[in-house]
């Protein structure tokens, strides 16, 4: 038995190995690390790990294993990748953008003359996928140039190209464009002449666009040229006045149907003006102390000059919506002829006379079938000229 006791280290207690369970026991490792225990280390971990390995490759050669230095770089938390959490770092690695490596001199390969590399290095860019023309650069363009541009376009495409960016639109509504608009009115012959109180691109926006001045609904048809206003079926039972509320024995109501703009409103048998109108012209008649004639006079013939214009501009919309209608008419004639000559090269002579029978009511089978007649189905009055792809769609159809 030994009298003194030994006071080296015994085996089971090497103090220079880790314990287990210790903080340091995650970074180092008295085995080999293997592919799976690399993976239970982050990626900045594993890279830190590799590239002092390759600094110092004495080291790495005399040492069983990586060890990474906790002054040179702080802790990282340990990632175990399992089934559960392997769509975390799949999301990880796509979301990283690439970086693009431009070519240069300075490349090992390129300098050395290598040609494989120097072909590489010198092809173009590819171009981006998906870019389109934008009008960023419009308004840098000279106002000499702009208005030459703009002039050529209609009255519409002005108000189209007001309402892309700010900057356009500024330009556009600014004093300085009123020659523009003038242009652009000119250019189409079938437009009357507008009036000179008020703005042509307001007189553009009540004549051309189609949304409702008050609750702006689409599709609205309802204009008056002689109120200036486009107002919905709803709106218009709000903004309107009727003259059936006047009274003819008194003066005031008098001097109002002289002296504010009336109009059949979408063809009603009565007249009517907006209430904006009605409710400015008291106050201004309120407004005149002592004789008001004269200005009730000048009333009447402003009155009675706005009336003149807007019915040029009436008439010019019916004449619009007349050939339109007679054009829709035509396509629809067009297409029925056509497909009535396909249906019977077809071999449907005597089903196309049945149909014929059914629409004018001559049918005697009890009860009345449900069918439709070939001039009111909908493939047969469709307003479209009938392609060679529609035909052999309709036809299966019809």
């Amino acid at each position: 038995m030994a009298s003194a006791r030994d006071t080296s280290p015994s085996p089971q207690h090497d103090t220079t190995r880790p314990r287990p369970g210790s903080i340091t026991s995650y970074f180092t490792s008295s085995v080999p690390l293997t592919r799976h225990n690399t993976e239970e280390f982050s990626d900045s971990t594993t890279l830190a790990a590799s590239s002092s390995q390759s600094s110092a490759p004495d080291t790495a050669c005399s040492s069983p294993s990586p060890t990474l230095a906790s002054d040179d770089m702080p802790l990282q938390k340990k990632f175990k990748i399992t089934a559960s959490n392997g769509w975390q770092v799949k999301l990880k690695d796509a979301s990283r953008k690439r970086v693009k490596r431009e070519p240069t001199l300075e490349n090992d390969d390129f300098a050395s003359g290598n040609e494989t590399c120097s072909r590489v290095c010198t092809q173009t860019p590819l171009k981006r996928q998906g870019s389109r023309a934008k009008l960023a650069m419009l308004p840098s363009l000279p106002l000499d140039i702009l208005f030459e541009i703009f002039g050529c376009l209609r009255p519409l495409d002005l108000l189209h190209l007001a309402r892309t960016t700010k900057s356009i639109r500024a330009l556009l509504l600014h004093r300085s464009a009123t020659s523009v608009w003038k242009r652009a009115f000119s250019g189409d012959s079938s437009l009357p002449s507008c009036p000179d109180d008020v703005s042509l691109p307001s007189w553009a926006s009540l004549a051309f666009d189609k949304f409702c001045q008050n609750c702006l609904a689409p599709q609205i048809r309802n204009v008056d040229f002689i109120l200036r206003v486009r107002y919905c079926s709803r709106c218009a039972k709000s903004k309107l006045f009727s003259s059936q509320l006047l009274k003819k024995d008194k003066k005031l109501h008098v001097i109002i149907l002289q002296a504010v703009p009336f109009s059949h409103w979408s063809g009603r048998n009565y007249k009517s003006c907006t209430v904006d109108h009605k409710d400015s012209f008291i106050e201004l008649l309120d407004s005149h102390q002592g004789d008001r004639s004269a200005f009730v006079e000048e009333r009447r013939a402003w009155v009675k000059k706005r009336t003149e214009y807007g019915k040029l501009w009436k008439k010019w919309l019916e004449d619009i919506i007349e050939d339109r209608e007679a054009e829709i008419d035509e396509l629809r004639m067009g297409r029925n002829q056509k497909i009535r000559q396909l249906v019977k090269e077809l071999g449907f002579s005597e089903e196309l006379s049945f149909l014929d029978r059914i629409g004018r009511d001559s049918c005697a089978i009890q009860p009345f079938p449900s069918i439709v007649a070939f001039n009111d189905h909908p493939d047969v009055k469709a307003p479209k000229a009938l392609t060679d792809k529609s035909a052999s769609y309709t036809c299966g159809r019809t």
